[in-house]
């Protein structure tokens, strides 16, 4: 196996255990919805590369219309990741979160 096959074997098992994090991490808001805010006070590593929406729409009784507004309230894009927020943007989200869950 050559250098490149086994850098590209890492760094899918790296991605694989990214996706079973987040996967754990989803499947326990349904118990804790607070932990939501937690994302966005002291992200974890593997939460830091999510993108903001897949966050919030994790949380239970959140769509996306719901989550749109909480976005827009944060002047947060679409696309943004968890990783790209300011500081302002993290404590409106945190302030919009703790209103509505």
């Amino acid at each position: 196996m050559s250098q490149l096959e086994r850098d590209r074997m890492l760094n899918l098992r790296k991605a694989n255990e990214v996706r079973a994090s987040r996967a754990r991490w989803k499947e326990s808001l349904a118990e804790d919805r607070s932990r939501v805010v937690e994302a966005f006070l002291a992200p974890k590593p593997w939460i830091l590369s999510a993108r903001v929406s897949e966050v919030l729409l994790a949380v239970p009784k959140f769509g996306p219309v719901k989550v749109d507004r909480v976005m827009q309230v944060a002047g947060v894009g679409s696309g943004a990741r968890v990783r790209d927020l300011t500081k302002r943007q993290r404590c409106v989200l945190i302030r919009e979160l703790r209103a509505r869950i």
